[in-house]
């Protein structure tokens, strides 16, 4: 299978793909500054207040490495190479809206400060629009002609299987979360959470392990790029996030410390992925003209 897509046009990423990654990254980005930096203003810097700063710069920091993800794999010029970002960022629009729709309430739409109102119509009207955009654009990507080059190298078998538990209890935790998130904040998470947060929170979990498995079916390095540095920046900020806020943790906690934990494998993982799919030959093989 591999020789025969080796002969054909390697598919390039799509100029309209390329600009919804590109430009769609200005979000998250946007998003990180305003929660990640801003954590103790979201009655002013964000789409719906968050009482908790520690919370506001834990999804912060998510939106952050998504940022990486997004705006990496839009500079890329092979399909193969920026597909790993479509199936996640599409699973957590999607949540992101579900959890939008059931708190609609908690959100700055009455707001009397422009600035304020703004920011909340960022987050509304991209969510809301989003998915449909995406699933037009994926279509038109799909349809585009050429094939996958060759896979450079695949992942090794000992890191596909430390990523296979991650993105396991990554999509385990982030469903229950997401179901129940009161139930399952007060039982696990090292924090008290809201609905809104801990849907949001889960919604981020339930992406990154729609991410592991894109990159597990991808199974190539050089395919892994955006993603490995995405899911390093997550595990590094996170990690920041609650050193920064220490405080309103208690590291005597089994939860505390498994958390921290995960992340620090998370962080691990990411960092190593992103040296291994930097290394050896990345040179791009030529996208056919669109």
């Amino acid at each position: 299978m591999e020789a025969a897509r080796s002969t054909q046009a390697v598919k390039p990423l799509g100029k309209w793909m390329k600009l919804n990654l590109l430009l769609g990254s200005a979000l998250p980005f946007l998003a990180g500054l305003s929660l990640f930096v801003g954590t103790t203003q979201t009655d002013e810097t964000s789409a719906w207040t968050i009482d908790s700063a520690i919370t506001a710069a834990t999804i912060g920091g998510a939106y952050w490495a998504g940022f990486f993800l997004t705006f990496l794999s839009g500079l890329e010029r092979v399909w193969a190479r920026a597909r790993t970002a479509i199936p996640p960022v599409f699973a957590f629009t999607v949540l992101n809206t579900i959890s939008t729709i059931i708190e609609w309430d908690r959100f700055h739409t009455d707001s009397d400060s422009f600035g304020t109102l703004l920011v909340t119509y960022l987050w509304l009207i991209p969510y809301a629009l989003g998915p449909i955009l995406l699933i037009g654009l994926w279509i038109y990507q799909e349809r585009l002609p050429g094939g996958d080059p060759p896979r450079q190298a695949p992942i090794s078998g000992a890191l596909r299987a430390v990523l296979a538990v991650q993105g396991l209890i990554l999509a385990g935790v982030g469903i229950a979360l997401f179901i129940a998130p009161l139930d399952v904040a007060g039982e696990i998470w090292p924090w008290e959470l809201t609905p809104l947060t801990g849907r949001v929170i889960a919604a981020w979990l339930i992406g990154l392990a729609v991410g592991v498995a894109c990159v597990l079916r991808e199974n190539d390095w050089a395919r892994s790029r955006p993603a490995a540095v995405s899911y390093m920046f997550f595990g590094l900020l996170e990690i920041v996030a609650l050193l920064r806020y220490s405080d309103d943790v208690d590291f005597d906690s089994a939860r505390t410390l498994l958390y921290l934990a995960f992340m620090a494998s998370v962080l691990v993982v990411g960092a190593y992925t992103t040296w291994a799919s930097s290394r050896g030959d990345r040179r791009e093989p030529s996208p056919a003209t669109t």
